[in-house]
């Protein structure tokens, strides 16, 4: 069934976003020079994500603050009681919607 993605994986991928576009050398590059220095920081996947998730909940803006486009999807499917939203789904939205106002 595969693993469960973490707010780390969703995070990952978000920050490497801009390197799809270049050579699998430069996308390794990338990875090891600007993601993996900070994870290193941390002695497992599991640490890594709940450092991120208390940055996310202390330094960003507060839910339900200027809103991006996947927290009112994710709000929208919560209120129609369809699906309860994941915590870590609600971390990736915080923080792509922080990125994407930051520009």
């Amino acid at each position: 069934l595969g693993c469960r993605f973490r707010a780390l994986d969703l995070a990952r991928n978000l920050c490497l976003a801009p390197f799809l576009a270049t050579s699998l050398q430069q996308q390794e590059t990338a990875y090891a020079e600007l993601w993996l220095p900070w994870q290193e920081r941390y002695s497992s996947a599991a640490q890594a994500d709940a450092a991120l998730t208390t940055f996310v909940s202390q330094e960003m803006p507060p839910a339900g603050t200027e809103l991006g486009e996947l927290e009112l999807k994710l709000e929208a499917l919560a209120a129609a009681g369809r699906q309860a939203v994941p915590e870590h789904m609600r971390v990736y939205a915080r923080l792509a919607a922080d990125l994407h106002r930051r520009g």
